[in-house]
């Protein structure tokens, strides 16, 4: 019963995540002889500095503040869309075909990562979910609620494979990060 309620909250954490990195739909396409509008910063915007296009060595990509994940790339948003469709149809390898294929196009996306621990957790692969748990935080930099998440899947595929020690040190790692 214990271990059904455990899968049970993790798939509940794909769920979420699968809907948070969706996103909105791609802006349509603009015709490029009309000028784009510029609006006004919002009140609580104005005076903030946030690091422009090419700064700290990063002439490609937009930065984004601490904390914050990139969006995903439109094709990726797609396969994970569908992803969380299949988690909730419980077909686990069509989930996991098309995160990895989010994955070829979106490499360093942690929420990918997560996801497909999450997949791998829901089949009780449990050495392979904490892995990419692992790999998850590793892209995850200052998003500190993924990692949490990330150190509460951890604990419980640890827990499952009779780990205790190894379960509790995630636990601590996971309450370190707090509750933001």
């Amino acid at each position: 019963m214990k271990m059904r309620r455990s899968r049970s909250i993790v798939l509940l954490m794909l769920l979420g995540l699968l809907a948070a990195c969706a996103g909105r739909a791609p802006a349509p396409e603009r015709d490029e002889r009309r000028p784009v509008p510029v609006e006004e910063p919002a009140p609580e915007e104005k005076g903030r500095e946030w690091p422009r296009r090419g700064e700290a060595g990063e002439p490609d990509r937009a930065q984004t503040p601490a904390g914050a994940l990139p969006p995903l790339p439109p094709a990726a948003q797609g396969l994970a869309a569908r992803a969380e469709q299949a988690v909730a149809a419980r077909d686990y390898d069509s989930a996991a075909a098309r995160l990895e294929r989010a994955m070829r196009i979106a490499p360093d996306h942690p929420v990918l990562w997560q996801n497909l621990a999450v997949v791998r957790y829901a089949e009780g692969n449990y050495d392979q979910a904490e892995q990419l748990a692992q790999k998850s935080n590793t892209l995850a930099g200052d998003a500190r609620a993924l990692q949490r998440q990330n150190w509460r899947l951890i604990e419980a595929a640890r827990r499952l494979r009779g780990d205790t020690r190894g379960a509790e040190q995630a636990a601590a790692r996971a309450r370190a990060l707090g509750d933001d």
